[in-house]
């Protein structure tokens, strides 16, 4: 359930996660669902639509009713990054990351409203208390996993010429340059957005629900030859497609940290006599 990190449906060339942990066991059945598609917004996946087609097609999944998926045994689940972008259609105003950005800043612990992030933040879980309060009436017991992106490259780059980008107009027009400086502000952004999924999978946890926080920050700069991102090192780029979205090899390389820290959680896919943990 989620964005574009999570959604099948678009074929080689477009890599995503869940495709790359196929090598690793699991069988994605989110098609089935209709809840994993580009552009989501967290906002969105909580609105009551949305969740009551969760409740259908689980329902029908666990009534085992025929064209139904099977009942899951684990459900990867992330959001945030939609809600925080926009999406780039030329108005880079009109995003979340436009209000969070202090025009004119030069320095990172200068350059974010931390007031305004809190506010984001707040949204953003309620958003997912939401989602999985419905799920753990549709799915009891079922282990949730939610991830929270890795840090981009807000460079302006992407796969081809004239390719749509997401960040760098956002900076530019709050007048913030430079990677030395763009490149710091994202990270505490994503860094921020996985403390809040981090401490709602521990307050989950809490109440007795198998909710955990999938930790995906510098997995792919730790990949081989991932370079010193810059105009001149644009070795990254063979792991980042996009501002947004990785490659199939740096997808590849989340995949095996998910799979590293499902088999932690004691869920190994394919595997019998496990269950999830």
């Amino acid at each position: 359930m989620g964005d574009s990190w999570l959604s099948d449906l678009h074929g080689p060339d477009f890599p995503d996660l869940v495709t790359a942990l196929a090598a690793h066991g699991c069988r994605v059945v989110n098609h089935g669902v209709g809840h994993a598609e580009p552009g989501y917004t967290l906002m969105e996946l909580a609105g009551e639509e949305m969740r009551e087609r969760l409740v259908q097609a689980l329902g029908d999944a666990y009534d085992g009713l025929p064209g139904s998926f099977p009942r899951p045994q684990l459900i990867l689940l992330d959001g945030g990054g939609n809600d925080l972008a926009g999406s780039p259609d030329g108005q880079p105003q009109n995003t979340w990351l436009a209000a969070l950005l202090r025009d004119g800043a030069t320095r990172p612990e200068d350059a974010v409203d931390e007031g305004l992030l809190d506010q984001f933040l707040a949204q953003r879980r309620a958003d997912y208390e939401r989602l999985l309060d419905t799920l753990a009436q549709a799915a009891p017991g079922v282990p949730i996993l939610v991830h929270a992106y890795d840090h981009p490259i807000p460079a302006g780059h992407g796969p081809a010429p004239g390719w749509p980008t997401w960040l760098q107009p956002v900076f530019a027009w709050r007048r913030q340059h430079g990677l030395a400086l763009t490149r710091p502000v994202m990270r505490h952004l994503i860094d921020r957005l996985n403390g809040m999924v981090a401490t709602l999978a521990a307050d989950q946890q809490a109440r007795g629900r198998p909710v955990h926080h999938l930790d995906l920050r510098g997995q792919l700069a730790a990949l081989p030859d991932f370079g010193d991102p810059g105009d001149a090192d644009t070795r990254y780029r063979r792991y980042w497609d996009d501002e947004l979205h990785p490659t199939a090899a740096g997808y590849e390389g989340l995949a095996r940290a998910v799979a590293a820290q499902i088999a932690a959680l004691g869920w190994l896919p394919g595997r019998s006599g496990t269950s999830p943990a």
